[in-house]
């Protein structure tokens, strides 16, 4: 049991050193984007509910845009840290797009 946990908690160091180095620090404005994100997400199905007109295909299109939004925050991230060795201009900028955009779609 304790060989399990130790590569479980190996394998979570793994994931989460991964997440790091794409994503960079968790600040507020990326905390600010997901939870946009969720509730654009959470309104559409409940504007899809409401409408009667569910749709897995539209839904999982819908979690796609957003796993491509954060990919964009990514490559914001790395393009800051290791091209330009700078501060997270980049990634800022991205993220306050995608908040407004997110914001707006609400």
């Amino acid at each position: 049991m304790e060989k399990i946990n130790a590569i479980f908690g190996g394998v979570v160091a793994a994931i989460g050193g991964v997440i790091g180095w794409i994503w960079g620090d968790f600040t507020p404005l990326l905390a600010a984007l997901i939870v946009c994100m969720v509730l654009d997400y959470i309104s559409g199905v409940a504007c899809a509910v409401v409408r009667k007109d569910v749709s897995s295909e539209i839904g999982f299109k819908g979690i796609v845009k957003k796993i491509l939004i954060l990919m964009l925050v990514g490559v914001a991230h790395v393009l800051d840290a290791y091209v330009l060795n700078s501060t997270p201009v980049l990634q800022s900028a991205v993220m306050m797009f995608f908040v407004a955009n997110e914001g707006i779609s609400l």
